[in-house]
């Protein structure tokens, strides 16, 4: 091996068996270690909006004490929608890859009899997959939703709250898939995962 090389590595564990049947949490983690592996500015991305969601958060809890701070809500809503389209756009690209190879690898696993899909669902109810578009729906929603945020102390929409669904023959795998399928459907995703890489 030269000094310096790199070797990805993708790791198939049992607790991946859970990743069609927990919640969305985890769903959301995979498919972020996923895309931040082939695109390191992603994690960036990922981590900026992450900040931006906690300062706004704590600015939701103290507003009741120091009412002024309501006042720059506008300001954070507009970087918010800017950097969670920019989150948003990256899964729903990475969701279409991994679609195309899971989809592969799970009509093997089942001899063809059953067909695996997966789609992004997301809270922002996007109508364009346009980065600006998403922004602007985005910002909208958090508008609407301000009252709602206000009286929670927590930003209630966006791409920290989406998830990704599996169908199996167009059927929720997580709600009505049986164990034995929800586990083929994992091993599909990881492989998945790992034939992008390799690409």
């Amino acid at each position: 091996m030269k000094k310096g090389q790199e070797f990805f590595c993708i790791v198939f564990s049992p607790s991946h068996l859970s990743l069609v049947k927990d919640g969305p949490e985890k769903r959301r983690k995979f498919i972020d270690t996923a895309i931040s592996q082939i695109d390191n500015m992603y994690a960036k991305k990922l981590m900026y909006f992450n900040h931006l969601i906690q300062q706004k958060n704590a600015l939701l809890k103290n507003a009741t004490e120091n009412p002024s701070l309501l006042d720059t809500l506008d300001i954070w809503d507009e970087k918010i929608a800017l950097a969670g389209a920019d989150v948003i756009s990256d899964r729903i690209e990475y969701i279409k890859r991994l679609q195309n190879k899971a989809t592969k690898v799970y009509r093997g696993i089942s001899g063809e009899k059953e067909e695996l899909s997966i789609k992004y669902l997301s809270n922002v109810q996007y109508e364009s997959e346009e980065k600006e578009s998403i922004a602007k729906i985005y910002f909208e929603k958090m508008k609407k939703n301000r009252p709602n945020d206000l009286y929670l102390k927590n930003t209630t929409s966006g791409p920290h709250r989406d998830d990704i669904e599996i169908l199996i023959n167009g059927i929720s795998a997580r709600k009505y898939g049986s164990q034995g399928q929800q586990r083929s459907a994992s091993l599909a995703l990881k492989l998945g995962e790992a034939e992008i890489i390799k690409d």
